[in-house]
């Protein structure tokens, strides 16, 4: 593919303002370095884009691209559901240290129509920090398994607290625990099946964390992080690439579990989306692309022991 077919194919020309010899050059040779299967999807792309918006711009190219659409989107799968075993929903890390949360939770007596008014985004915390009893509520409550099914050809299959696209969960929760009772400090997983948090990183992660955020130093002082990432594979074989846009509704919706069973808590919790990508996914020791992070959530205690009436 030349530069030249890339701009037929959009029905656009290059810019008259800029040298056409200077732009085309640098067209063709980044295309030239894409291997034939990502020249293919980038044609397709643009394609698909602009028979629809021919003056498009970056948004619209991928959110076109991600559309269902009937006379390019694959349904195949759909017809063979019944034969295909789905993917695990919770990632192992046989070599770590794991730690059982308790499971005699505390009872959340608020009413969804209070929770709903006291709701909101608060970053000052507290300085006893969470009770190891706090932390499995919170957890198990916005995110553990409430009962297993059949499904996806595997007998028990988990089904969460926080709805996803398909019932998949490809959202998981890393934590950066700075001051947990009974726990050490450092990066964990949240393992929902058995409902406990695996230690993969030990050590006063406070200061690496800020450094993969921008202008909130808040989360130096949050007794609790957690970092929601992506997993693509456990959605894009049932959903193709439109699951890149799944993930990020499943995001959303478990943000919301977070922060209502945080108020429910008497917790200070603020969903947080400044950060640094390729900083903080360094920090986890995921890819970036397979998995990603999506949304970061800090928690801790009310300053002064601040009652539920009183958020």
């Amino acid at each position: 593919m030349t530069a030249v077919e890339v701009c037929a194919v959009t029905d656009q020309l290059p810019d008259p303002a800029m040298p056409a010899p200077a732009v085309s050059a640098e067209l063709q040779q980044r295309i030239e370095q894409l291997s034939p299967g990502q020249q293919a999807a980038l044609s397709e792309m643009l394609q698909r884009t602009a028979e629809r918006y021919p003056d498009f711009d970056s948004v619209a190219l991928i959110h076109q691209y991600l559309k269902a659409d009937p006379d390019y989107t694959d349904f195949s799968v759909y017809e063979n559901l019944g034969t295909l075993k789905g993917p695990k929903v919770v990632k192992d890390f046989p070599d770590a240290q794991m730690f059982a949360l308790p499971r005699d939770f505390q009872p959340l007596d608020a009413s969804l129509e209070d929770l709903l008014a006291l709701r909101s985004s608060r970053y000052n915390y507290g300085p006893e920090g969470l009770t190891l009893q706090t932390l499995s509520t919170f957890l198990h409550a916005a995110y553990g398994v409430k009962r297993s099914i059949q499904a996806y050809n595997i007998k028990e299959f988990p089904v969460r607290n926080a709805p996803s696209a398909g019932g998949l969960q490809p959202v998981d929760l890393y934590l950066v625990i700075n001051q947990v009772e009974g726990l050490p400090k450092g990066l964990y997983y949240y393992n929902p099946v058995e409902h406990a948090v695996v230690l993969l990183d030990e050590g006063n992660m406070r200061s690496a964390l800020m450094r993969c955020c921008i202008f909130t130093e808040f989360v130096l002082y949050a007794p609790v992080v957690c970092i929601m990432t992506c997993n693509m594979d456990r959605v894009r074989w049932k959903y193709g690439d439109r699951s890149y846009r799944f993930v990020h509704v499943d995001t959303g919706v478990l943000t919301q579990n977070l922060y209502l069973v945080g108020t429910a808590l008497n917790l200070n919790v603020c969903a947080l989306a400044a950060y640094y990508d390729d900083q903080i996914h360094e920090l986890l020791g995921v890819d970036g692309r397979e998995e990603f992070v999506s949304l970061l959530f800090s928690l801790g205690p009310k300053p002064f022991g601040g009652a539920l009436t009183e958020a």
